[in-house]
């Protein structure tokens, strides 16, 4: 049973992934729901301390996950096993058992999300945005609009189309901003409202292969779609 999910994947097999931060664990169901495995389970202890954005890439069959208070991304392959381990470097035992160690300035990070071949993370309590090939190897960084001092799992939203543009929305305000990947602010959208294109409190975003935008009008109680140009 799921204690508190945050984070959902998808593999190749439509398995499903879903990140139980208070168990500490990503737990795998079989399209149709039923239970398949844990991920981060090492006797009766847990790899993780607080799991929560996480992501698949399907080609490599790799899941990327935040343990956000912990300051890391780690890296694994879809039996568990931890390939990297990206953030703050750890000099202890169970750091050097943990695959390949790769140092990075992360604090807080909340959000994660894969497009155009490429790996974005919020760096929340930074209030920047970190841009990684998929071996997690820095390509760009950029500050984005303030977030706030002590930051929340699940206040920001993140998303990248197919041409690798980023999404960023904020439940603080009704709007959407779009970034490059080079961090230039390229517009926004949105404004408070319930009535189509306006938001309240908007929080997850989800880009698909058909380039749509799914948008949790949280406040609303809706999801809104939108279709990107190509």
């Amino acid at each position: 049973r799921l204690r508190l999910p945050n984070g959902i994947a998808v593999d190749a097999a439509d398995n499903i992934y879903i990140a139980d931060s208070e168990r500490g664990l990503v737990l795998v169901y079989a399209p149709d729901g039923k239970f398949l495995r844990y991920i981060g389970k090492r006797g009766d202890e847990s790899l993780f301390h607080y799991p929560t954005a996480i992501a698949i890439d399907r080609t490599s069959g790799h899941l990327f996950l935040l343990d956000t208070p912990r300051h890391v991304l780690f890296v694994l392959d879809l039996e568990g096993n931890i390939l990297k381990r990206v953030g703050r470097p750890r000099p202890n035992a169970i750091g050097r058992v943990m695959g390949e160690s790769i140092p990075m300035d992360l604090d807080y990070p909340t959000e994660i999300a894969i497009g155009n071949n490429e790996l974005v993370v919020v760096d929340s309590a930074n209030s920047r945005i970190h841009v990684m090939d998929l071996q997690c190897k820095p390509v760009a960084q950029f500050s984005i609009r303030d977030v706030r001092d002590s930051p929340i799992i699940g206040e920001l939203g993140l998303g990248v189309d197919l041409t690798g543009n980023i999404y960023v929305s904020n439940t603080t305000d009704s709007h959407i901003r779009i970034y490059g990947r080079d961090g230039t602010l390229l517009g926004s959208f949105g404004r408070n409202g319930s009535e189509v294109g306006e938001f309240s409190s908007p929080a997850g975003l989800f880009v698909d292969g058909g380039n749509r935008l799914y948008v949790a009008d949280t406040n609303n109680s809706r999801v809104q779609v939108f279709q990107l140009s190509h």
